[in-house]
């Protein structure tokens, strides 16, 4: 498969995380009478687990470079996000603030995309081992 693919599945799957989980947490407050003042806390955890679900899926398919894979989707994620927030409140971009939304997103996703790279080159080695092992069984 394409890396070009991989990488925008990732997105879609990191998006798709969030914006479900976030779904169920406005749903629940629509429900609970109680005052919203941890809806801040639930978006920023629900960006953060769809980012690193992204950042592990994309490194485990790409099987190399996991920083860079991951590292990728989360940029993405947060330009994506910080697009999105722009055109719903207009307002002027500072250096700053670009740096704030993406460099804590490309950072976790990269560490979650060198994870997916160790548990999916891991998993192959297993694999062909066990492989080895049935064909040696077979012969004897």
């Amino acid at each position: 498969m394409d890396k070009k693919v991989i990488i925008i599945k990732g997105v879609c799957m990191a998006l798709g995380i969030s914006a479900l989980l976030l779904g169920i947490s406005i749903f629940q407050a629509l429900l609970d009478p109680a005052p919203v003042n941890y809806l801040s806390l639930y978006s920023s955890l629900f960006t953060a687990s769809g980012l690193l679900a992204g950042g592990f899926y994309v490194g485990y398919k790409w099987r190399e470079k996991g920083w860079l894979a991951g590292g990728s989707v989360g940029f993405l994620y947060c330009l994506v996000g910080l697009i999105f927030s722009l055109v719903l409140i207009p307002r002027s971009l500072s250096l700053v603030d670009l740096f704030d939304a993406l460099v804590p997103g490309i950072i976790l996703a990269g560490m979650a995309g060198v994870c997916g790279v160790n548990i999916g080159r891991a998993q192959k080695k297993h694999l062909q081992a066990r492989s080895t092992q049935i064909k040696k069984k077979a012969n004897s």
